[in-house]
């Protein structure tokens, strides 16, 4: 059986351009990728700020 280390990345959501969001998104891939995470999830939406 294998195992995978998975994430979920929480927080507030930010009324901003779909260059921050997704530079902010890419912020939490960073910090998933540090820590050999192998999946991580973002709320729905969270691309649009909502």
């Amino acid at each position: 059986m294998s195992f995978w280390k998975v994430a979920a990345a929480q927080y507030e959501p930010r009324k901003t351009s779909l260059t921050e969001q997704v530079a902010h998104h890419l912020e939490f891939v960073r910090a998933a990728a540090r820590q050999q995470c192998q999946l991580l999830v973002f709320p729905s939406l969270s691309l649009l700020g909502v």
